[in-house]
């Protein structure tokens, strides 16, 4: 998917394990691919290095969060798009999905090797009716 595409996102609240959780997704994303051709999802995680009491980052770790999500999204570029960005519990997940898994352990060499900050995990799992993303769906 074209990273530099315009997309709609909305914000929203809600709470995991006891914790706040901020969730911003992609409203735009379903109109953008067909979800059933694009069945696998792609969790990146990002452990917070030092989150506050309520599982948030710091003002000064956020802004050095940002840019590690867009060097996600254009790791990615037209084999995934991302759809949800989660924080809550001392952690930021992104969530893509892709038509194809073939790239992504090397998608996730790349991103270890160059995100110096952060650890990153990355996992991948069939999802083809999207149900993570749906969810999410006010």
């Amino acid at each position: 998917m074209n990273p530099s595409a315009e997309h709609l996102w909305s914000v929203l609240q809600g709470e995991n394990q006891g914790y706040p959780m901020i969730v911003r997704r992609n409203d735009s994303a379903p109109s953008l691919v067909r979800p059933d051709l694009w069945p696998i999802r792609i969790g990146v995680a990002i452990p917070l290095r030092a989150p506050q009491a309520n599982g948030f980052p710091s003002a000064a770790e956020n802004e050095e969060l940002a840019p590690l999500e867009d060097r996600v999204a254009m790791a990615a570029g037209y084999r995934a798009i991302l759809v949800l960005v989660i924080t809550t519990s001392g952690m930021r997940e992104l969530v893509l999905y892709a038509q194809t898994g073939d790239w992504i352990a090397s998608f996730h060499a790349e991103l270890m090797a160059t995100i110096r900050t952060h650890e990153v995990q990355c996992i991948a799992e069939a999802d083809p009716t999207w149900e993570v993303y749906r969810s999410f769906s006010s």
